[in-house]
């Protein structure tokens, strides 16, 4: 136990005492989360400024721009006369999308029969289509079928007997997940256990390169010679660091920014520990190929986005091949957030999460296994047998 302890101090110290982990251990988990979490602090776009072409001109097609305009994700700021016009002035980014009601709009609406509203939209805005896609199209549909119903009326026909006729389909929106279907609160949760994966994973990789980096690695060998207990060591103090993370995340921060966890303490707890674990034994593993901490920085720092879509947050995994989908299970981040989102997100029982759980838990026991026989390596083939069991002269354990 006592030498357990001692690995641990070791790891924790050296963590304290160089100046580039601590930006990594200390800084970055507090850091991204707040500067993310700034950036979706409204959660949706609003007042995105739209155009208008309106080939009918009648009462009823401004009474139409008026009820579109009066929505608070929208915001429309040009009336234009022809669609050279409009694609100008998306090329220049001063609109993001544009309506244009057809000629004999009205009348064709008064009469009952078919017509089309088109709207136009910027492709390379990501949350155009949601934020005033979806709006604009519930819209356009309540003000034919309102305007149709009133001329039935007038024609005295019973509207209550021709609702198909005014309405035939009618989409009953119900969002489970996200009532306000809202940027914000569909990436934030996803995103905050992204960063707490990635940054274990990275910070444990730069820490054990500088091991290897600056020849301390021989170091922990003079507090334990057993592998095993370096190992179990190595894993607890880099949990121990996190988890107190994962507390602030958790009980500060998702609160601050209203991000919506909604599960008990403990079950997040218990499966940010999971997730933990698994990212700092890959890290641990990974760690033992740098000799450099800038190289780790340069190389895992690109795998946050492929890791995340290989995670079927940003894209199904049923649709990814299926040797991809296998492969994807070897990272820690991707059963992480699976179980996270199901739990708090999906709102189901922890009980729901057990083969995320399982497969973090495969994972520590590989990766920490990988790291046993990978330092067992490095010893037998670069630490002379003599070493441990010669008194060092000068040997102090505040310099480990």
């Amino acid at each position: 136990m006592k030498e357990l302890l001692s690995i641990i101090k070791r790891e924790i110290r050296k963590v304290f005492l160089d100046r580039n982990l601590a930006l990594i251990f200390f800084v970055a988990p507090i850091a991204y989360p707040l500067l993310y979490g700034a950036i979706y602090l409204h959660k949706a776009e609003e007042n995105v400024p739209i155009a208008v072409l309106d080939r009918d001109n009648t009462n009823l097609s401004r009474s139409l721009v008026r009820e579109i305009d009066a929505h608070q994700n929208i915001a429309i700021t040009q009336i234009l006369h022809s669609e050279d016009e409009i694609l100008r002035e998306m090329a220049k980014e001063n609109i993001h999308g544009a309506i244009i009601i057809p000629l004999n709009f009205s009348e064709n609406l008064k009469y009952g029969r078919k017509t089309s509203v088109q709207l136009l939209i910027n492709p390379g805005r990501l949350l155009v289509l949601s934020d005033i896609g979806m709006p604009i199209s519930q819209i356009v549909t309540t003000y034919g079928a309102k305007v149709t119903a009133s001329a039935l009326m007038k024609k005295g026909t019973p509207v209550l007997q021709e609702i198909g006729y005014a309405q035939p389909v009618k989409i009953n929106f119900q969002y489970l997940f996200n009532p306000y279907l809202t940027y914000g609160d569909l990436i934030l949760p996803g995103l905050l256990i992204i960063i707490i994966s990635q940054i274990v994973l990275i910070g444990v990789a730069a820490s054990q390169a500088k091991e290897w980096g600056m020849n301390k690695w021989r170091d922990q060998f003079l507090i334990s010679r057993n592998i095993s207990l370096i190992t179990t060591g190595k894993l607890i103090s880099y949990l121990l660091i996190f988890i107190v993370y994962v507390l602030i995340y958790f009980i500060l921060l998702a609160p601050f920014y209203h991000i919506s966890y909604n599960s008990t303490l403990v079950n997040k707890i218990i499966i940010a520990a999971f997730g933990v674990a698994a990212s700092a034994s890959f890290g641990l593993f990974v760690g033992t190929f740098f000799k450099h901490r800038i190289t780790v920085f340069l190389i895992l720092g690109f795998t946050s986005y492929p890791f995340f879509m290989l995670s079927g947050f940003a894209w199904p995994q049923n649709q990814l091949l299926e040797v991809i989908k296998y492969i994807s299970y070897g990272f820690p981040l991707v059963p992480f957030l699976q179980a996270i989102m199901k739990v708090t997100q999906m709102q189901s029982p922890i009980y729901f999460a057990k083969n995320e759980l399982l497969i973090m838990t495969i994972q520590t026991i590989f990766y920490c296994t990988l790291f046993y026989f990978r330092l067992l390596k490095i010893k037998k083939r670069r630490l002379p047998k003599d070493y441990i069991t010669q008194y060092i002269e000068g040997f102090d354990h505040q310099t480990i």
